[in-house]
């Protein structure tokens, strides 16, 4: 049994306190083009050097005092909720994380109510989200260019090299990194289609460093059909099992059957994963048509007769590779093979957008047509060693996702910026309200800070466009000096930090497992 130590109030908070800043200080450090490199001792034969935050975050749990080590757990929290959803802005959200907590609990150490904290901060949040939409701009090639170069760290040449791969995917490409064969990182541009939707358990996971399965030279099954019972598809892992190559289900099977394939998968080393359909009813059928036609194989379906004990193997496709994450599916294929029926589909989509009076269905048909004609740009990293490697990768792969943000949602000025004149815009009507947009302003310091430069002189010339380039170390049109950041991964950084400040803020007594003297 676990002896268990029990903490209260003030005392247990200023613990909480020290471990975020411990933690804070080291990630914090990283920020800015100007931020600098965290070396970390891995236990093997070279320390990793990098400024990723979520891996500095990583690395410092545990810290000996257990109530200083739930204060640096709670906050990586909010560097790895952002990392999972958006790829970047691990660093702004932990920065943004502890000033509010530190805020907050000034106010509550005074005698505020921190329910009513918690409750003005929430409620302030919404409209700095509202705010940021309204700043958005949309992004240009050009601006693809500054958001790969800023996540690459200022590294222009890898950055070029990230905004290559994307215009090479076209406006409905796709982009995804792997290991290049040799110390060159290059583009390569394949054929390749997206699925959008994940796997169907964690369990199928192939790469716990990014959370995604990763399926080379897969045979694939489609299914129309529901799946209930495990002997209906025991022939096709049988099947692919037997040479060796893993097996991609997108069907719908029965949970059980599903918990079946991930547990064979952890303890029998099974090469499978099993993906949902992303669409019902027709729309589904005609999605998973499209995929047989792209792949080689054969839809199995109940609507033509199907029976899966009577249907051969060769229903099966074939992909180069397949990416799983939790929520998207990226195929890479050899769709010279299948040119004829491949553009024989095409002809007969375009057909339907031209007769189509619905501007509903004219949008599902162009999507459609999109992934059946697109194409994958890979980014091939390569390194001179495995140190240099994995941190390229980070870098590449918060690039990737930073620049697939700014398409989705926009951008808006960079360098702590936008956030900062939000802070100065917008009128709390409480003490939350003005903890958070007091806090908000804390990133936009702390690059300058770690320019070392005293941020107080610059602070009155920010304005939702202007701000400081800290290599020239001038106020200027951040815009216009390419110096930008994604809307979503601002907004994420934001939303996951006042989640995870409002746990602490909200806490009252602790209990740790106390620890071996």
């Amino acid at each position: 049994m676990n002896i268990k130590n029990v903490d209260f109030k003030k005392p247990a908070r200023d613990r909480i306190l020290r471990g975020i800043d411990t933690l804070t200080d080291a990630v914090a450090s990283t920020l800015g083009a100007e931020g600098r490199t965290v070396i970390i001792e891995t236990g093997g034969d070279s320390p990793i050097i990098t400024k990723d935050g979520v891996t500095v975050a990583k690395a410092i749990i545990p810290l000996d005092d257990p109530l200083e080590n739930i204060g640096a757990t709670l906050i990586k929290q909010a560097a790895s909720k952002t990392v999972d959803s958006v790829g970047d802005g691990t660093t702004t959200s932990t920065v943004l994380a502890r000033a509010i907590i530190k805020n907050a609990i000034a106010k509550i150490d005074a005698g505020s109510s921190p329910v009513d904290v918690k409750k003005g901060i929430d409620d302030m949040f919404k409209s700095i989200v509202d705010k940021l939409n309204d700043m958005s701009t949309d992004v240009t090639a050009e601006n693809i260019t500054d958001v790969a170069i800023i996540s690459t760290n200022n590294d222009v040449e890898l950055g070029n090299l990230i905004s290559e791969a994307f215009t090479k995917a076209g406006d409905n490409g796709l982009v995804i990194m792997e290991t290049s064969e040799n110390e060159i990182t290059y583009v390569d541009y394949v054929d390749g289609m997206s699925l959008g939707r994940g796997y169907e358990s964690s369990f199928f996971i192939t790469d716990e460093s990014k959370q995604r399965a990763v399926l080379t030279n897969p045979y694939i099954l489609i299914l129309d059909i529901k799946v209930d019972r495990i002997d209906e598809i025991l022939k096709f892992i049988e099947a692919a099992s037997k040479k060796n190559r893993p097996l991609l289900i997108v069907g719908e099977l029965e949970d059980k059957i599903v918990k079946v394939l991930a547990q064979n998968k952890v303890v029998n080393n099974l090469k499978i994963c099993v993906v949902k359909p992303s669409m019902f009813g027709e729309r589904k059928r005609e999605m998973l048509q499209d995929l047989a036609i792209a792949t080689g194989g054969i839809m199995v379906s109940d609507e033509t007769g199907d029976n899966l004990f009577n249907v051969g193997l060769d229903a099966m496709g074939t992909a180069t590779s397949a990416i799983v994450t939790s929520d998207d599916t990226i195929l890479t294929l050899d769709k010279e093979e299948y040119n004829d029926t491949i553009n024989a589909r095409i002809a007969s989509l375009n057909t339907r957008i031209e007769n189509s009076e619905s501007e509903v269905e004219k949008g599902l048909l162009k999507g459609r047509l999109s992934n059946l004609n697109g194409g994958v740009s890979i980014i091939k990293v390569g390194a001179s060693s495995d140190v240099e490697l994995k941190e390229k990768k980070d870098r590449v792969d918060d690039a990737i996702h930073a620049v697939k943000a700014s398409m989705q949602e926009g951008i808006v000025a960079g360098g702590g910026v936008a956030l900062f004149s939000i802070g100065n815009s917008l009128v709390a009507a409480n003490e939350g309200g003005v903890i958070l947009l007091e806090s908000i302003k804390e990133p936009f310091r702390q690059i300058l800070k770690n320019a070392g430069m005293n941020p107080t002189p610059f602070e009155k010339d920010v304005t939702d466009v202007n701000g400081v380039n800290v290599k020239t170390k001038k106020i200027v049109n951040m815009l216009a000096e390419g110096i930008i950041d994604p809307v979503k991964v601002t907004r994420k950084a934001l939303e996951n930090a006042v989640s995870v400040a409002g746990t602490i803020i909200l806490t009252d007594t602790v209990i740790s497992i106390a620890r071996d003297k």
